[in-house]
């Protein structure tokens, strides 16, 4: 047999008591409401702010560049991708796949200040690239590329490019 269950209104010993338990629930409710629209009103709030151009570079992620382009038009960016680097025309790839496929997962480069000697040493390269970004009707570019860093690939294949040699304009460091 289920057990049976207590009927009735809960009993208070005093009007004081009931009135007190309710406007405590009341409040905390409220107070809850209260932050959750706070936080809602600073993410939408910082998630809308444009990058200031003028300051950089931005550590961006490439998908970023795809999906709010218009958030990073002008802005000195810090992107990551697969780099092919060949004479004429350079891209950033999302992947090595996008790359081999030749998909439009990708950002035009300009390196005609680089070596290509250098670029050779980044080209079919998992790369950490700076320049400034220019959105354009089709897609972006990258102009303006300050350094180019090849990715190592560190314990359990994790991309690493703290230790990679950097390379610029003027050589590699």
């Amino acid at each position: 047999m289920p057990p049976i269950a207590p009927t009735g209104p809960r009993r208070y010993r005093s009007q004081p008591e009931w009135i007190c338990n309710r406007m405590t629930r009341a409040a905390a409710g409220i107070s809850a409401v209260m932050v959750l629209v706070c936080v809602g009103a600073l993410t939408l709030a910082v998630s809308t702010m444009p990058i200031s151009v003028e300051r950089g570079p931005h550590s961006v992620a490439l998908v970023a560049l795809f999906t709010s382009p218009e958030k990073f038009d002008g802005a000195i960016v810090t992107v990551a991708g697969f780099l092919i680097a060949e004479e004429g025309e350079s891209a950033l790839y999302l992947s090595e796949d996008d790359a081999m496929a030749r998909t439009d997962n990708k950002f035009a480069l300009t390196l005609d200040k680089f070596a290509r000697a250098d670029l050779d040493q980044a080209d079919r390269l998992y790369v950490r690239v700076t320049g400034t970004f220019q959105r354009h009707s089709s897609m972006g570019k990258i102009t303006e590329v300050t350094r180019i860093v090849p990715a190592i690939r560190g314990p359990g294949g994790r991309l690493r490019y703290d230790e990679a040699p950097e390379i610029s304009p003027q050589g590699v460091h």
